[in-house]
């Protein structure tokens, strides 16, 4: 499978959401919407659409649209925050903290390795 790394190091080739959308699975749909689902944040199938986190065309999960670290390094024109000269930057730091932050930060980290040579 090919990855298509997120600003945030999130690998979106590899997210429920993004699969169910690729493969027009109403299925998936229904079964991400029911598992990610809270009572502040309640999502139906219809919602479970994405096309990842560099998306231009607007089809994007309702907090992937919201990020502020995807905003701001969309703004930066950054392929991902790896890029970033601020990288880790506490809005990173938050991010990590409240997502997949271990594979996250390996995967951003394992970029910013390899651009440095």
């Amino acid at each position: 499978m090919s990855t298509m790394i997120a600003c945030c190091g999130l690998d979106c080739a590899g997210c429920p959401a993004y699969i169910a959308t690729r493969q027009d699975d109403q299925a998936g749909r229904e079964r991400v919407a029911s598992l990610w689902s809270t009572k502040e944040f309640p999502l139906k199938p219809e919602d479970v659409i994405c096309e990842g986190c560099r998306s231009t065309s607007g089809r994007l999960m309702s907090f992937c649209r919201a990020c502020k670290t995807r905003a701001c390094c969309l703004a930066r024109g950054h392929e991902n925050c790896a890029h970033c000269e601020e990288y880790v930057c506490e809005l990173l730091e938050r991010h990590f903290s409240q997502s997949q932050a271990l594979e996250m930060r390996s995967t951003l980290d394992g970029i910013r390795k390899r651009l440095r040579g």
